[in-house]
Protein backbone atom coordinates (compact mmCIF):
# COMPACT_ATOMS: atom_id res chain seq x y z
CA UNK A 1 0.00 0.00 0.00
CA UNK A 2 1.63 2.95 -1.28
CA UNK A 3 -0.33 6.70 0.03
CA UNK A 4 0.81 9.16 -2.73
CA UNK A 5 2.12 12.24 -1.03
CA UNK A 6 2.57 15.72 -2.41
CA UNK A 7 6.00 16.49 -3.18
CA UNK A 8 6.19 20.13 -1.35
CA UNK A 9 5.04 17.99 2.01
CA UNK A 10 7.54 14.59 1.16
CA UNK A 11 10.28 16.77 1.20
CA UNK A 12 10.03 18.02 4.36
CA UNK A 13 9.27 14.30 6.26
CA UNK A 14 12.11 11.78 6.25
CA UNK A 15 11.68 8.74 3.96
CA UNK A 16 11.39 6.41 7.40
CA UNK A 17 8.50 8.25 8.34
CA UNK A 18 7.05 8.12 5.14
CA UNK A 19 7.12 4.57 5.16
CA UNK A 20 5.81 4.41 8.77
CA UNK A 21 2.95 6.75 7.44
CA UNK A 22 1.94 4.06 4.72
CA UNK A 23 2.39 1.24 7.44
CA UNK A 24 -0.22 2.17 9.41
CA UNK A 25 -2.57 3.10 7.10
CA UNK A 26 -1.84 -0.47 5.15
CA UNK A 27 -2.45 -2.11 9.28
CA UNK A 28 -5.90 -0.77 9.62
CA UNK A 29 -7.09 -1.58 6.05
CA UNK A 30 -5.37 -5.45 6.38
CA UNK A 31 -5.61 -6.04 10.08
CA UNK A 32 -7.19 -3.92 12.66
CA UNK A 33 -10.19 -2.88 11.01
CA UNK A 34 -11.37 -7.03 10.93
CA UNK A 35 -9.67 -7.51 13.93
CA UNK A 36 -11.67 -5.67 16.51
CA UNK A 37 -14.68 -6.50 14.78
CA UNK A 38 -16.75 -3.02 14.31
CA UNK A 39 -18.30 -3.51 10.69
CA UNK A 40 -19.39 0.25 10.83
CA UNK A 41 -17.51 2.79 12.30
CA UNK A 42 -19.55 5.89 10.93
CA UNK A 43 -19.85 8.44 13.52
CA UNK A 44 -17.87 6.59 16.60
CA UNK A 45 -15.37 7.76 18.45
CA UNK A 46 -12.00 6.49 17.92
CA UNK A 47 -8.23 8.09 19.78
CA UNK A 48 -4.84 6.92 19.64
CA UNK A 49 -2.37 7.36 21.92
CA UNK A 50 0.87 8.01 20.23
CA UNK A 51 -0.18 8.00 16.63
CA UNK A 52 2.92 9.16 14.92
CA UNK A 53 2.06 10.16 11.70
CA UNK A 54 -1.48 9.48 11.83
CA UNK A 55 -2.17 7.48 9.05
CA UNK A 56 -3.94 4.44 11.08
CA UNK A 57 -6.38 7.41 11.88
CA UNK A 58 -6.60 8.75 8.59
CA UNK A 59 -7.38 4.90 7.52
CA UNK A 60 -10.27 4.97 10.46
CA UNK A 61 -11.74 8.98 9.04
CA UNK A 62 -12.03 7.66 5.74
CA UNK A 63 -14.51 5.04 7.29
CA UNK A 64 -16.55 7.65 8.41
CA UNK A 65 -14.70 7.70 12.10
CA UNK A 66 -14.04 10.75 13.99
CA UNK A 67 -10.58 10.67 14.81
CA UNK A 68 -8.26 12.13 17.53
CA UNK A 69 -4.45 11.40 17.90
CA UNK A 70 -2.31 12.62 20.80
CA UNK A 71 1.77 12.41 20.27
CA UNK A 72 4.19 13.26 22.92
CA UNK A 73 7.04 13.51 19.76
CA UNK A 74 7.80 17.01 18.62
CA UNK A 75 9.04 15.35 15.32
CA UNK A 76 6.10 12.77 14.90
CA UNK A 77 3.23 15.32 15.59
CA UNK A 78 4.43 17.64 13.02
CA UNK A 79 4.58 14.94 10.90
CA UNK A 80 0.90 14.55 11.23
CA UNK A 81 -0.29 17.66 10.68
CA UNK A 82 1.92 17.99 7.65
CA UNK A 83 0.57 14.52 6.11
CA UNK A 84 -3.08 15.04 7.40
CA UNK A 85 -4.08 18.97 6.97
CA UNK A 86 -6.77 18.25 4.39
CA UNK A 87 -8.49 16.33 7.12
CA UNK A 88 -10.20 16.83 9.89
CA UNK A 89 -8.39 14.89 12.26
CA UNK A 90 -7.80 16.26 15.51
CA UNK A 91 -4.26 16.13 16.18
CA UNK A 92 -2.66 17.53 19.74
CA UNK A 93 0.32 16.82 21.58
CA UNK A 94 -0.21 15.52 25.31
CA UNK A 95 1.34 12.80 27.81
CA UNK A 96 -1.11 9.91 28.97
CA UNK A 97 0.21 10.22 32.05
CA UNK A 98 -0.55 13.44 32.42
CA UNK A 99 -4.37 14.45 32.25
CA UNK A 100 -4.17 18.26 32.66
CA UNK A 101 -2.04 18.10 29.44
CA UNK A 102 -5.02 16.66 27.61
CA UNK A 103 -8.06 17.32 29.89
CA UNK A 104 -9.15 20.28 27.18
CA UNK A 105 -8.67 18.17 23.90
CA UNK A 106 -10.51 15.44 25.03
CA UNK A 107 -14.34 16.55 26.23
CA UNK A 108 -16.29 13.74 25.40
CA UNK A 109 -15.57 9.48 26.01
CA UNK A 110 -13.99 7.44 23.09
CA UNK A 111 -15.85 4.38 21.62
CA UNK A 112 -12.16 2.42 20.48
CA UNK A 113 -8.57 3.50 21.95
CA UNK A 114 -6.03 2.16 20.25
CA UNK A 115 -2.39 2.00 21.90
CA UNK A 116 -0.34 0.42 19.40
CA UNK A 117 3.63 -0.17 20.18
CA UNK A 118 3.69 2.84 22.88
CA UNK A 119 2.98 1.05 26.25
CA UNK A 120 6.73 -0.46 26.49
CA UNK A 121 7.94 3.20 26.27
CA UNK A 122 5.85 4.76 28.92
CA UNK A 123 7.81 3.99 32.45
CA UNK A 124 4.53 4.26 34.79
CA UNK A 125 2.14 1.99 32.81
CA UNK A 126 -0.05 1.43 35.44
CA UNK A 127 -0.91 4.93 35.81
CA UNK A 128 -1.24 4.97 32.20
CA UNK A 129 -3.93 2.26 32.12
CA UNK A 130 -5.57 3.88 34.55
CA UNK A 131 -5.85 7.62 32.09
CA UNK A 132 -6.73 5.43 29.40
CA UNK A 133 -9.69 3.28 31.34
CA UNK A 134 -11.28 6.99 32.54
CA UNK A 135 -10.89 8.00 28.81
CA UNK A 136 -13.19 4.72 27.30
CA UNK A 137 -17.00 5.07 26.99
CA UNK A 138 -18.33 1.65 29.02
CA UNK A 139 -18.73 -0.98 26.55
CA UNK A 140 -15.96 0.91 24.45
CA UNK A 141 -13.20 -1.68 22.80
CA UNK A 142 -9.23 -0.93 23.79
CA UNK A 143 -6.62 -2.48 21.33
CA UNK A 144 -3.06 -2.69 22.96
CA UNK A 145 -0.10 -4.26 21.14
CA UNK A 146 3.65 -4.27 21.76
CA UNK A 147 6.77 -6.17 21.29
CA UNK A 148 7.63 -9.32 23.03
CA UNK A 149 10.53 -9.19 25.28
CA UNK A 150 12.29 -12.18 23.48
CA UNK A 151 11.33 -10.99 20.14
CA UNK A 152 14.66 -10.36 17.90
CA UNK A 153 14.29 -6.57 18.04
CA UNK A 154 11.99 -5.37 20.58
CA UNK A 155 14.15 -2.83 21.26
CA UNK A 156 13.76 -0.83 18.13
CA UNK A 157 17.15 -1.10 17.00
CA UNK A 158 16.10 -1.83 13.56
CA UNK A 159 15.32 1.67 12.81
CA UNK A 160 19.09 2.47 13.35
CA UNK A 161 19.49 3.99 9.91
CA UNK A 162 23.41 1.87 9.27
CA UNK A 163 23.85 -2.16 8.88
CA UNK A 164 24.52 -2.56 12.65
CA UNK A 165 20.99 -1.58 13.85
CA UNK A 166 20.11 -4.73 12.11
CA UNK A 167 21.93 -6.76 15.07
CA UNK A 168 19.19 -8.92 16.80
CA UNK A 169 18.41 -9.00 20.89
CA UNK A 170 20.80 -6.31 21.81
CA UNK A 171 18.07 -5.19 23.95
CA UNK A 172 18.24 -8.23 26.23
CA UNK A 173 21.87 -7.13 27.30
CA UNK A 174 22.02 -5.11 30.60
CA UNK A 175 20.90 -1.54 30.15
CA UNK A 176 24.73 0.32 30.63
CA UNK A 177 25.97 -2.60 27.79
CA UNK A 178 22.68 -1.92 25.97
CA UNK A 179 23.15 1.86 25.97
CA UNK A 180 27.01 1.53 25.06
CA UNK A 181 26.35 -0.56 21.78
CA UNK A 182 23.43 1.52 20.77
CA UNK A 183 26.81 4.92 21.37
CA UNK A 184 29.03 2.84 19.27
CA UNK A 185 26.26 2.28 16.36
CA UNK A 186 24.48 5.76 16.20
CA UNK A 187 27.83 7.60 16.83
CA UNK A 188 31.12 5.91 15.84
CA UNK A 189 29.84 3.70 13.17
CA UNK A 190 29.17 6.37 11.25
CA UNK A 191 32.04 9.07 12.09
CA UNK A 192 34.45 5.77 11.07
CA UNK A 193 32.52 5.31 7.70
CA UNK A 194 33.26 9.08 6.95
CA UNK A 195 36.29 9.21 7.76
CA UNK A 196 36.94 5.96 5.69
CA UNK A 197 34.69 7.44 2.97
CA UNK A 198 37.07 10.55 2.70
CA UNK A 199 40.13 9.10 2.17
CA UNK A 200 38.90 6.61 -0.41
CA UNK A 201 37.40 10.13 -2.37
CA UNK A 202 40.64 11.31 -1.83
CA UNK A 203 42.14 8.31 -3.72
CA UNK A 204 39.72 8.35 -6.43
CA UNK A 205 40.10 12.23 -6.86
CA UNK A 206 43.99 12.02 -7.34
CA UNK A 207 43.82 8.71 -9.89
CA UNK A 208 45.33 8.27 -13.00
CA UNK A 209 43.29 9.73 -16.00
CA UNK A 210 40.79 7.26 -16.71
CA UNK A 211 39.50 5.91 -13.36
CA UNK A 212 36.51 6.91 -11.72
CA UNK A 213 36.18 9.75 -9.98
CA UNK A 214 32.86 10.33 -8.29
CA UNK A 215 31.73 8.37 -5.06
CA UNK A 216 28.67 8.97 -3.37
CA UNK A 217 26.30 7.14 -1.00
CA UNK A 218 22.86 5.61 -1.36
CA UNK A 219 21.19 3.19 0.72
CA UNK A 220 18.75 1.35 -1.13
CA UNK A 221 21.60 -0.27 -3.76
CA UNK A 222 24.52 -2.40 -3.43
CA UNK A 223 26.51 -0.74 -6.44
CA UNK A 224 24.69 1.60 -8.73
CA UNK A 225 27.23 2.15 -12.13
CA UNK A 226 23.61 3.77 -13.86
CA UNK A 227 23.95 7.49 -12.50
CA UNK A 228 26.37 9.56 -14.86
CA UNK A 229 29.49 8.34 -16.42
CA UNK A 230 32.35 7.64 -14.36
CA UNK A 231 30.26 8.02 -11.53
CA UNK A 232 29.74 4.81 -9.08
CA UNK A 233 27.35 4.72 -6.15
CA UNK A 234 28.22 2.58 -3.13
CA UNK A 235 25.75 2.19 -0.08
CA UNK A 236 27.04 1.59 3.72
CA UNK A 237 27.06 -1.98 2.77
CA UNK A 238 29.31 -2.02 0.23
CA UNK A 239 31.92 0.29 2.28
CA UNK A 240 31.84 -2.12 5.13
CA UNK A 241 32.68 -5.29 2.96
CA UNK A 242 35.72 -3.05 1.18
CA UNK A 243 36.51 -2.22 5.33
CA UNK A 244 36.60 -5.80 6.17
CA UNK A 245 38.12 -6.82 3.08
CA UNK A 246 40.92 -4.23 3.60
CA UNK A 247 41.68 -5.31 7.13
CA UNK A 248 41.93 -9.18 5.98
CA UNK A 249 44.59 -8.21 3.55
CA UNK A 250 46.18 -5.94 6.02
CA UNK A 251 46.26 -8.83 8.79
CA UNK A 252 47.48 -11.28 6.10
CA UNK A 253 50.63 -9.03 5.02
CA UNK A 254 51.29 -8.58 9.18
CA UNK A 255 51.78 -12.60 9.58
Amino acid sequence: MDISVPSHIAEQISNRCLRCYNEQQWYGENFLFDYIGDSNVSGKSILEIGCAEAGLLKFYFDKGAKCSGMELSDIRFNNAVLLNGDNSLHLFQANICEPQSYDNELVEKCDTIIIRDVIEHIENKRLALNNIYDLLRPGGKLFISFPPKYCAYAGHQQTIPNIFGKLPYLHLLPNRFYLFCLLIILILVPFTLNIFSIFFFKFILFAPAGTLKTILFCSDKLVDFSVTKGDIILSYKCILFIMSISFLILLLNFQ
